[in-house]
């Protein structure tokens, strides 16, 4: 896979921050529009077509960009945006916001429950309950903004910063 790419544009044009597929066929896009209103778009035959669902999260009260999303199956995802998750349990069709607290870049889900999320002023928040209650969690004197969280196959969360990588094990 990889060796051939084809081109998709979105109108109005957007600027697309993250991509996340739960499978060949499945997948969102997150960003914003150049008013910096959110935009959310899903594909279920592999990114040939697109279908809107910015409408659905901005009911949901997102108002401005998101830039991460994680999800685990066709139905059960999580869409950052400025200060709060927002979860879907039916593909996109519709969210739940819930307030992390912290302006969030990124979020990672470990599975239904067990959520990761990173952003501006060093912040790394946690939930344990499928994102309707957070912690923040950073260490002490962390102030560089974080970009990105994952988990590698070594059950580690990384945490991507402006110039450098952060790892946690649990």
């Amino acid at each position: 896979g990889g060796s051939s790419w084809t081109s998709y544009t979105f109108s109005p044009t957007a600027t697309i921050d993250d991509v996340w597929f739960v499978n060949t066929q499945t997948g969102w896009v997150v960003g914003y529009y150049g008013d910096n209103s959110p935009m959310v778009y899903k594909t279920t035959n592999g990114g040939s077509s697109w279908i809107s669902q910015t409408e659905a999260i901005t009911s949901a009260g997102l108002i401005t960009k998101s830039y991460g999303l994680h999800f685990l199956t066709t139905s059960l995802g999580f869409i950052d945006g400025y200060d709060k998750c927002y979860k879907t349990t039916n593909g996109g069709s519709s969210y739940t916001g819930y307030n992390i607290g912290d302006w969030q870049k990124d979020i990672y889900a470990m599975d239904e429950t067990y959520l990761w999320g990173c952003g501006d002023w060093g912040s790394i928040d946690r939930s344990t309950n499928g994102g309707v209650t957070w912690s923040d969690v950073r260490p002490t004197g962390l102030t560089a903004g974080q970009n990105g969280v994952w988990r590698s196959e070594e059950h580690t969360s990384e945490l991507q910063s402006h110039s450098f990588i952060s790892y946690a094990v649990f």
